[in-house]
């Protein structure tokens, strides 16, 4: 694992996955003088070796057993998506904007997803 190393007071943005799978964990502050998260992580796989093969790591428990160690403590914060795919669309919690485009086709179907984002949003805002 890498040597990466936070200090007090550092802001660390957690996240996983990647492509349509990324997503956000939570935003925490650096309690320790140093923190290393590499050391933590792999006490976390020695201590839970159920989240070591592929798809079975739970990054929400592992952030509240961080929590619990008092290695970092969690940050309100909102969330502002500015777009997709290079398309200025500012959308939050609390609702969306879109900027006014000349008319485009109308669309035979639409979706709404809820992201980790969303969902990390939720529990930390509430807390």
């Amino acid at each position: 694992m890498s040597e990466i190393e936070f200090k007090a007071g550092d802001l660390v943005l957690l996240s996983t996955g990647e492509y349509s799978d990324y997503g956000v964990t939570g935003l925490v502050r650096v309690v320790l003088d140093t923190w290393r998260p590499a050391e933590r992580m792999q006490q976390w796989l020695d201590e839970h070796p159920d989240q070591l093969p592929k798809y079975s790591f739970n990054d929400l428990a592992f952030v509240e057993w961080l929590l619990g160690l008092g290695d970092v403590e969690k940050v309100d914060f909102d969330y502002l998506h500015l777009g997709d795919y290079g398309t200025a669309e500012l959308e939050a919690a609390c609702g969306s904007w879109e900027p006014e485009r000349p008319e485009e086709p109308v669309r035979a179907a639409t979706t709404t997803t809820v992201s980790l984002i969303d969902l990390v949003y939720a529990k930390f805002k509430d807390d």
